[in-house]
């Protein structure tokens, strides 16, 4: 945004001096700080996925006694009331 004002002045002002250069300056700060940016913000990409990973691999585990085997949160004699046979 300073650049574009700094490019307008440029062509309102009579003698425009260093305004197109600071305006090359500033957009070149902002492509290195956007790079700066994306290089940082790649980490929390990664732990994202990590946590992802974790989150399905506990409910794999987690879902694998409950729905193949019946365990759920119970006390005994109502779990047991599940294996009767009749």
């Amino acid at each position: 945004m300073p650049s574009l004002v700094f490019d307008i002045g440029s062509l309102i002002v009579a003698e425009p001096g260093l305004l197109p250069k600071g305006s090359l300056w500033l957009d070149a700060i902002g492509v290195v700080g956007a790079l700066a940016a994306a290089l940082v913000g790649t980490g929390p990409l990664v732990l994202s996925a990590a946590a992802l990973v974790v989150l399905a691999a506990s409910g794999y585990l987690g879902g694998k006694p409950a729905y193949r085997y019946g365990v759920r949160v119970a006390a005994e004699t109502t779990q047991a009331e599940g294996y009767r046979t009749h």
